[in-house]
């Protein structure tokens, strides 16, 4: 019994730790299933510090296909984001779509809850240590880029700045040495070499890196 359990705990911590690394090294806080979080409609911002004196809050669950719904405190179904990651900051509360592979900020409009995607340039004050590579900057002839890899690990976002749908797409490569995400659209590079990003399921556009 006391094997049985220590090869529990063994594998509960190393699942953590699995789980832990499959996040990118974001410097904002993941809201996790059953947060809570809160809007102020008179600041236009939310918030995470939710108490007894809250009269509205959301809770988050997990939605079908992995996106995020957010129940209100009554227990009644109250918006969901389409995304699998949601983070706050300085007030704005914001999330990345693995089938879009883009950014969205949500707010309230007159009662009715909306998104909008976030700029390049805003997602790039977001998280300034990955490089961002878009959709259209890759050739329309041989669907690759050129990239230089300096010393040590290169971080890398594509970003789909067209309608292409890409919840299937992966990265893959045979020389180079990557480490991938439950994000789809992030990589790390730690050798040099040739990385493709594919649609695994289906027949459609591919892109190639080329990281020298």
């Amino acid at each position: 019994m006391r094997k049985i359990i220590c090869f529990f705990i063994s594998f509960l911590i190393f699942s953590l730790g699995v789980f832990a690394s499959e996040i990118p090294d974001f410097n904002y806080r993941p809201i996790k299933i059953k947060a809570k979080i809160t809007y102020d409609s008179a600041l236009e911002k939310w918030s995470d510090r939710v108490n007894k004196k809250t009269c509205d809050y959301y809770v988050k669950t997990e939605g079908f296909g992995s996106y995020s719904d957010y129940l209100k405190n009554d227990g009644t179904f109250g918006f969901t984001t389409n995304c699998e990651y949601e983070f706050l900051i300085n007030g704005s509360f914001i999330g990345y779509s693995n089938q879009d592979l883009k950014f969205y900020e949500f707010y309230f409009n007159e009662g009715n809850f909306t998104k909008r995607e976030l700029t390049e340039a805003e997602i790039a004050k977001i998280i300034p240590e990955y490089r961002i590579i878009k959709f259209s900057e890759f050739s329309p002839t041989t669907n690759s880029i050129r990239i230089k890899k300096a010393f040590g690990d290169l971080n890398l976002l594509v970003l789909n700045d067209s309608e292409e749908p890409c919840e299937n797409y992966e990265f893959s490569t045979g020389n180079a040495r990557i480490k991938t995400y439950d994000l789809k659209g992030f990589l790390t590079v730690s050798k040099k070499g040739m990385i493709q990003f594919a649609n695994s399921s289906k027949m459609s556009r591919w892109y190639v890196i080329l990281a020298d």
